[in-house]
């Protein structure tokens, strides 16, 4: 009876046969719309592909986009160690306006430091300096911000001064404490000087007297602690350009003129460096108008003095300006020199003393010719004794000084109290003879002659 467990095989047996009884016929239109279904679904499946590769993209894209600034930060926090505070110091001093090329130092000094803010990486740090006779940093503390570091850069303008090498140690030893301070995962530091490395500048101000350690000079000790703890770059500028003519002074005499006197101006022309001048003019204006012109010739670092005459004929204030031409050298800013001064009518002092000795000095100081009593000096003095002050004609005077007299009578206070009543000026110069009782009669009296009482 088992066996015929075999028969339940038989529906398998005949599924297997009837499967392979279809006949196949050839039919050339059939076989063409097959391979039309085949080619299209390739196709099909080939945009399909292509449509989830972009879709999958889209979505990379959205999500590294999200997840940017995470990324970035997690870099730096990784490379901490690498991360650099860049200190540029530019040199502002007055020979960085030399200008002997296409672009003068300063401006060369300026895209150099554009270029080290450019150049940084991502999460550095930057401190900039304004440096001449003072090191100011512009910022105030360290910015990660490259666009603030640039338009610190940029608000940098050239002085007429020098640069004082000790003051930009302090100021870059400073910044770079702040930052530790405040931002220990910067540790790399790097200090770049752009300068046009000047002599008076990089020579003297290593050498001040204060002393340090080891014998070294307090500029010396404070460089070399700079030196061991950051990496320096000096980085020069200089284009070799030497020649420089510079109007190193003027001056007037009389140094306070009266309207209408004659007058003179005196320049003082150096040359510093390179070869001799070609002839040049040199002029000099009143008020923006040239009123007189001298041709002169300079040796290499030769000097001279040019002596002009001139004559004010306005009263009031009055600007002499002195001027080169700016081909004569490289440096132009030092081309010009002015001298302001006041024509007067003229004024007349009145010297008081005891004994006329004692008021020598005050002559002196208001004029230094007292004694010739000139018509054209700006200040006439005279002397005379306590003893004429009763019989002067004080009205034609426009200060009196009382100098070291013991003491004043009624009479007299009163013809100094009329003189102040009417405009005048009264100054009291007091020494080792006056009576300090007496003194202070005039502060305690009608007309109050001395604003507070004597010792």
């Amino acid at each position: 009876m088992l066996g015929w467990l075999a028969a339940a095989a038989l529906p398998w047996l005949i599924n297997l046969w009837s499967r392979r009884r279809h006949v196949e016929t050839p039919w050339a239109a059939v076989d063409l719309l097959l391979a039309a279904v085949r080619e299209r679904s390739r196709r099909l499946r080939l945009r399909e592909w292509l449509l989830l590769v972009l879709r999958t993209a889209i979505l990379l894209l959205v999500a590294f986009a999200a997840a940017r600034p995470l990324w970035r930060q997690a870099a730096n926090a990784g490379s901490a160690d690498a991360r650099t505070h860049h200190v540029m110091v530019i040199d502002q001093s007055f020979s960085m306006a030399t200008h002997a090329g296409a672009s003068s130092r300063f401006e060369r000094t300026l895209s150099r430091a554009r270029q080290i803010v450019e150049d940084a990486a991502a999460g550095d740090a930057f401190t900039v300096i304004a440096w001449s006779e003072l090191a100011d940093n512009v910022l105030g503390r360290p910015t990660f911000d490259a666009a603030a570091a640039l338009a610190a850069i940029e608000s940098i303008e050239p002085l007429d001064t020098v640069a004082d090498l000790a003051a930009a140690v302090r100021t870059v030893d400073a910044a770079i404490k702040t930052t530790r301070k405040e931002f220990p995962g910067v540790s790399r530091t790097r200090i770049a000087f752009i300068s046009d490395l000047g002599m008076n500048t990089w020579s003297a101000a290593l050498t001040k007297p204060a002393n340090g350690e080891n014998g070294k000079s307090g500029g010396e000790s404070a460089w070399a602690d700079l030196a061991a703890a950051s990496e320096i770059v000096i980085e020069s500028v200089d284009d070799g350009a030497r020649q420089n003519v510079a109007i190193t002074d003027i001056s007037i005499d009389p140094p306070l003129p009266r309207l209408g006197r004659p007058i003179t101006v005196a320049l003082q022309l150096k040359s510093f460096g390179g070869a001799a001048t070609t002839p040049f003019n040199v002029d000099l204006l009143l008020d923006g108008t040239r009123v007189a012109q001298q041709a002169v010739n300079l040796a290499a670092s030769g000097e001279v003095t040019l002596r002009f005459d001139a004559r004010l004929v306005e009263p009031g204030n009055h600007v002499f300006e002195a001027r080169l031409p700016d081909e004569v050298d490289v440096l132009a800013v030092d081309n010009r020199r002015w001298h302001s001064i006041e024509a007067t009518l003229g004024a007349r002092g009145l010297c008081i003393a005891d004994v006329p000795s004692a008021a020598e000095d005050i002559a002196r100081a208001l004029n230094p010719r007292f004694r010739e009593g000139a018509a054209e000096d700006a200040i006439g003095v005279e002397i005379i004794a306590t003893a004429g002050l009763a019989a002067a004609e004080l009205t034609a005077f426009d200060a009196i000084f009382i100098c070291n007299v013991a003491e004043l009578s009624a009479r007299e206070q009163r013809l100094l109290d009329r003189y102040v009543a009417h405009g005048g000026a009264v100054v009291f110069v007091l020494g080792d003879r006056i009576q300090p009782a007496a003194y202070n009669d005039l502060f305690h009296g009608r007309a109050r002659l001395l604003p507070s009482r004597t010792p």
